[in-house]
């Protein structure tokens, strides 16, 4: 069955790691709406290095009645885990968000909604707070070595 996560304010000293992090990765290539996948596998490692264990998860995030298939992590260590860390998707920010409903709807192509989360803040990221009327809902994905 699938786990419905909720939302987990960070400790601002592990938020502040976690951004940094995702901040030197998105400079080296920008982290994809286009390709989760890739944005989860780059994370993996980084997370690996500071000490947090996170495994895959695949699932569904939902949004004001729009839902897409997706990837993300589910970290495990510390309080109040597991929590999403979703490096991909820029939900906190509404542009993306429109733009996210047009891509379900098929009038936003994949190309735009990924032009978006390039151009978007790390901090628009899902990193432990979820923004209103979202949720993830899913379970591990064991089909890769990195869980």
């Amino acid at each position: 069955m699938a786990q419905l996560f909720t939302s987990i304010a960070l400790d601002p000293a592990v938020r502040g790691r976690l951004i940094a992090t995702l901040s030197g990765l998105h400079a080296e290539r920008p982290l994809s709406a286009a390709d989760p996948r890739d944005a989860v596998g780059r994370l993996q490692g980084a997370l690996d290095a500071l000490g947090l264990d996170a495994v895959r998860i695949r699932g569904a995030v939902g949004h004001a009645g729009v839902e897409v298939d997706h990837v993300w992590l589910a970290v495990r260590s510390g309080p109040g885990g597991p929590w999403v860390l979703d490096a991909a998707f820029p939900l906190h920010q509404p542009t993306f968000l429109a733009a996210l409903s047009g891509y379900v709807a098929g009038t936003t192509t994949r190309e735009e909604l990924d032009a978006i989360a390039r151009r978007s803040r790390i901090e628009d990221r899902v990193i432990g707070e979820l923004p209103a009327r979202t949720t993830y809902r899913g379970r591990p994905y064991w089909g890769t070595s990195a869980n």
